[in-house]
């Protein structure tokens, strides 16, 4: 059995970088997102950013874009 926590909230400035650390190591650098960008989603539309965490530790994110 499987004791592992996992539980998902908004993102927040704190948790930048464990976002940018996470991105770097899914994407080519070329096509990563700056770090202000993601900054900048997190505090225009923090419902639309989401981390994953298990056991407290940020281990995936989801992030949207209002137009």
């Amino acid at each position: 059995m499987n004791n592992n926590k996992i539980t998902y909230r908004n993102a927040n400035i704190a948790d930048i970088s464990s976002i940018m650390k996470i991105e770097h190591a899914s994407f080519p650098e070329a096509i990563c997102e700056d770090r202000n960008v993601f900054i900048e989603r997190i505090s225009t539309f923090p419902d639309g950013f989401r981390v994953m965490e298990c056991d407290g530790e940020i281990i995936g994110y989801i992030s949207s874009e209002q137009w």
